[in-house]
């Protein structure tokens, strides 16, 4: 497969835009082939691209693979007591849970690798938990695993494969097909706003960023009417290096930050 060509399979249920898909053939892709002085003006015309304005989300898109280590997080649901620590600290919201049904989770891709548990609390009978990684924007920093209270861990770093990665991300994009269910739960409480759909994920913020997962909950809690003013510094580089762009929308109102 061409690598300059990864991203067209990058959360392809999410690629359904028009206006996404031209941006990203026209502009992101040649950017990330270090082409983009070739690119004429008038694509920028097209794609409205006047004053420096940047279509949202396009990180999703950019299947980079960042890690180094080649590991991965492995989730023991056996261990966890889905308290969502692991997920708050996660810098590239590469770590998310899923409030799921039991058929929704015994119709994904790869069953042996979506887990889920019967869900804990009141707001979620009937429901089951499940707990993904992206392993295609994990950068193998080990933050999730250091943050989990259990003893024993309910989460592994373990090795990937290429078996494992295809895997994988099946997996994800198929869990980023399913309903968006956070609105179940209180999202004033740790675990709660981890339920919550980020508004900035995949950012290209160092691997183990302490400064990203703070971001990310404020677009958890208030993201939809969000107003961010960026001074220069690291939140003006992993927060708007075009055409990479961290910051999305909601999928049911189409508002965020």
């Amino acid at each position: 497969e061409d690598n300059a060509k990864r991203y067209q399979n990058r959360h392809v249920a999410l690629m359904d835009d028009e206006k996404v898909v031209k941006f990203m053939n026209d502009i992101g892709d040649p950017v990330s082939r270090l082409e983009g002085d070739n690119i004429p003006i008038s694509k920028f015309l097209e794609n409205n691209l006047l004053g420096g304005v940047m279509i949202t989300g396009t990180t999703k898109f950019e299947k980079r693979n960042p890690n180094p280590s080649g590991k991965i997080p492995l989730w023991e649901p056996n261990n966890c007591t889905q308290c969502n620590q692991c997920v708050f600290v996660c810098p590239h919201a590469a770590i998310r849970p899923f409030i799921v049904t039991k058929d929704e989770g015994e119709a994904a891709p790869h069953i042996e690798l979506f887990d889920s548990v019967k869900g804990q609390g009141a707001e979620l009978a009937g429901k089951r938990y499940a707990l993904q990684v992206s392993v295609l924007d994990c950068t193998g920093c080990n933050a999730c695993v250091e943050a989990c209270p259990e003893q024993p861990k309910a989460l592994e770093m373990v090795q990937s494969d290429d078996n494992l990665m295809k895997k994988g991300e099946e997996n994800w994009n198929y869990a980023m097909t399913l309903p968006e269910r956070g609105d179940l739960v209180e999202k004033t409480t740790v675990r709660g706003s981890q339920f919550q759909t980020p508004l900035m994920e995949f950012s290209g913020a160092c691997s183990g960023c302490g400064e990203t997962p703070y971001f990310k909950l404020l677009t958890q809690l208030f993201g939809e009417r969000m107003v961010i003013a960026n001074a220069t510094g690291c939140s003006t580089i992993w927060g708007g290096s075009f055409p990479a762009n961290p910051y999305t929308v909601s999928k049911k109102t189409g508002r965020g930050p």
